[in-house]
């Protein structure tokens, strides 16, 4: 069995390092997305129940 050289072992940690970046950035993004649309949703506007307010003028 041959060992591996260093340089090759010294790459694949460089490109373990990048992905583990980019996992790390693509991470925070979605979590910054959920923030966002948890507190700028806005209540959708209420419809009016025209059963009640017939029943509230007594007609």
């Amino acid at each position: 069995m041959q060992s591996i050289p260093f340089d090759a072992l010294e790459h694949v940690a460089t490109q373990l390092a990048v992905l583990n970046m980019l996992l790390a950035v693509y991470l925070v993004c979605k979590g910054v997305a959920f923030v966002t649309a948890v507190f700028a949703r806005r209540d959708p506007p209420k419809k009016l129940n025209r059963s009640k307010l017939a029943q509230s003028d007594g007609s």
